[in-house]
């Protein structure tokens, strides 16, 4: 599974912003595509504080580790950590998981770790192959 990611500010807004879970690179690689045509010229995130934006650089495909969710699934389930502190919003996409269960599982051990005060896990499902931009 990829992901197609959004690098804003960490001041301006949660870094990364999720575009989208796809099964394979090459789809991933045609929103990422799909994504820059559609908002050049039109950036929601063209103010950002302490950052250029640069479409090319800042929207990328990352590969996500996989716990099971196979390319013909139509939802998956992302484990996500998120951090906020000193006017930032971090947050680090960590899994994504076939079933519920799993990323409960997951993110019971992700919780169970040490962490500073303003940090958190979610879960949240996803439709594979969907688009989360406007466009589309």
């Amino acid at each position: 599974m990829f992901l197609l990611v959004r690098d804003v500010s960490e001041y301006t807004e949660w870094n990364p912003i999720l575009l989208g879970i796809f099964a394979d690179e090459a789809t991933a690689e045609a929103a990422r595509l799909a994504y820059i045509a559609d908002t050049t010229g039109n950036d929601p995130w063209q103010e950002q504080a302490y950052k250029v934006p640069d479409l090319a650089r800042d929207v990328r495909v990352a590969k996500i580790e996989n716990e099971g969710a196979s390319h013909e699934m139509a939802s998956v389930f992302l484990v996500t950590r998120h951090l906020e502190g000193m006017g930032q919003f971090s947050r680090w996409y960590l899994a994504v998981f076939a079933s519920l269960d799993a990323a409960r599982e997951r993110a019971a051990q992700e919780d169970a770790e040490e962490k500073v005060v303003a940090e958190y896990i979610s879960i949240e499902e996803f439709t594979v192959n969907k688009h989360y931009f406007r466009g589309s």
